[in-house]
């Protein structure tokens, strides 16, 4: 083997070989670490969201106490409209009016909430919607299974979880609810409506 071979074997050996190595070498280690950067922020990020999300579940149950707790709607949904000549014109009246009230106590403290719904107890009556633009005013919620398990919780908040939303569009949106029955405040604790507090599912990624 000539010298100018042997030149060429040895830089081989000693120069290209290490580099290889330590190529190798570093490639592993930094695929280690941005592996394990990758899980570390998955991690931070999926606690950030359970954080977010408690604390809007959290938001959503106490707006859901406003009509437990306003006078005034437990009183519209006791109201009874056979002993007004115009029956029709006070209902839709006292709608406008429960309307108002939701929006500015509870559709007004998150731009998340996409609308919220306030039954009559018995008739299941939509007696207040906000927004009211699109109604299906031939939606029933009572045989839905979600609408049940709200009134099995008696008065404590609970959360739907995803579901079709029915009353603003027939062909159905899917949702995720919190609800709750609202009782009256005296002694007989009588069955007056229910709540429904409504937030599109798209909505939720805004909590990452």
């Amino acid at each position: 083997m000539s010298l100018k071979r042997k030149l060429i074997v040895s830089f081989v050996c000693c120069i290209v070989f290490p580099l290889v190595i330590i190529s190798i070498f570093s490639f592993r280690l930094y695929s280690d670490e941005i592996q394990k950067t990758v899980v570390k922020s998955s991690i931070q990020s999926n606690e950030q969201f359970n954080k977010n999300l408690d604390t809007f579940l959290g938001m959503l149950s106490k707006l859901s106490e406003y009509p437990v707790k306003d006078s005034k709607v437990r009183s519209l949904l006791t109201k009874d409209y056979t002993t007004y000549e115009h029956p029709v014109y006070e209902k839709a009246m006292d709608r406008d009016e429960i309307k108002e009230l939701l929006y500015t106590n509870i559709n007004s403290y998150s731009r998340m909430i996409n609308s919220v719904m306030l039954y009559k107890a018995d008739t299941y009556e939509l007696v207040g919607v906000t927004p009211d633009d699109s109604l299906n005013m031939s939606y029933n919620p009572s045989e839905e299974e979600w609408f049940k398990r709200i009134e099995s919780f008696e008065g404590a908040c609970t959360i739907v979880g995803v579901h079709k939303e029915f009353q603003l569009s027939p062909r159905g949106n899917y949702v995720f609810s919190v609800g709750r029955v609202i009782n009256s405040t005296d002694l007989s604790e009588k069955v007056l409506g229910c709540i429904i507090i409504n937030v599109k599912i798209n909505d939720l990624e805004k909590l990452w």
